[in-house]
């Protein structure tokens, strides 16, 4: 799921056969849902997953993060889902995450999300009973997209809004992103735009960094 799930930008399908996957990625900037979490610092994301051909699959992934300056930081989240059948082209998928941070459990949360997959779009809602533990449950709505380009090429897009459900203030936030990727062979090439909001409350100590490129490096094994 991130990202990284990788994370739940991906697309799952049903295949006959099991599989094992993984794949590691450089990225300029830790961007989560628009926000940084690496003060705008290159990171280095580690991940395994594996399809089940019953339609059940799950992984792991670890990445570094800094929440405060100077302060680094290992991210593991682990994730595990099942996906259906909902009409041509298209299918049901419903999911639970977890994250784990190595400098303590401050941040610790869980999400169960559902969505609607097809080939070239997905839809997601999120919840979780306490977001990175700020003592508030959260909700998390995306819309992700990609469109070939022409060979190798394609473009995609993504919108998400996450929202507080208890509590005083601003309660919305909503992040985009858009950009190109080019595939070879194992090797992918990402260039996106990613931008944020000013409403909505964060754990991380940048999300004044509201707007920024981010270039990604991945190898797919």
């Amino acid at each position: 799921m991130r990202v990284a799930l990788a994370a739940l930008g991906t697309l799952f399908a049903v295949s006959a056969f099991a599989q094992l996957s993984g794949g590691i990625a450089v990225e300029s900037d830790q961007r989560f849902r628009g926000v940084s979490l690496s003060d705008g610092k290159p990171d280095l994301r580690l991940s395994l997953a594996y399809d089940a051909p019953n339609g059940w699959y799950g992984g792991a992934s670890a990445t570094g993060v800094e929440f405060e300056r100077e302060s680094r930081q290992l991210e593991l989240l682990v994730y595990a889902g099942h996906v259906w059948a909902a009409g041509v082209g298209a299918h049901w998928e419903l999911g639970i995450t977890a994250a784990h941070f190595t400098g303590g459990t401050r941040y610790d949360y869980q999400e169960v999300f559902v969505g609607l997959l097809a080939e070239r779009w997905s839809a997601r809602v999120y919840y979780s009973p306490d977001y990175y533990s700020a003592g508030t449950p959260t909700a998390y709505a995306e819309l992700n997209n990609a469109v070939p380009v022409r060979t190798n090429l394609r473009a995609f897009g993504h919108v998400g809004a996450l929202s507080r459900l208890r509590g005083s203030g601003q309660r919305t936030r909503v992040d985009l992103r858009a950009g190109l990727a080019f595939a070879r062979d194992a090797w992918e090439l990402q260039l996106a735009w990613h931008g944020i909001g000013r409403d909505g409350s964060y754990p991380s100590a940048y999300e004044r960094q509201r707007t920024g490129w981010v270039l990604s490096a991945i190898y797919s094994f």
